[in-house]
């Protein structure tokens, strides 16, 4: 934990870029606001986690299910969020 805790980001866009809702057809929607502390939160259906730095750029670490952090990797064209990957999966941004 301690590792994962002292990881800094590797966005490549300001925090707030990363906002918003991401849609797949199979999987519905995965929701990403900010906190007042300024952290990134993640709800897919029933779930949800406080986001930690990841290792790569543009991607951060999750937690949906306990103990099993998992890494979503944004999409970014022309500096703008597009879409993300989780799990194999692209969930394209509509919001």
């Amino acid at each position: 934990q301690q590792k994962i805790a002292g990881r800094k980001w590797q966005l490549s866009l300001g925090k707030s870029k990363y906002q918003g809702n991401y849609e797949h057809p199979d999987y519905g929607t995965i929701k990403i606001t900010r906190t007042e502390n300024n952290e990134l939160a993640v709800s897919w259906g029933l779930t949800h986690a406080i986001a930690t730095a990841f290792t790569k750029t543009d991607t951060m670490r999750v937690e949906l299910i306990p103990s099993q952090g998992r890494v979503i990797s944004f999409n970014i064209y022309n500096d703008e969020v597009k879409a993300l990957e989780y799990e194999g999966s692209v969930f394209k941004r509509v919001i």
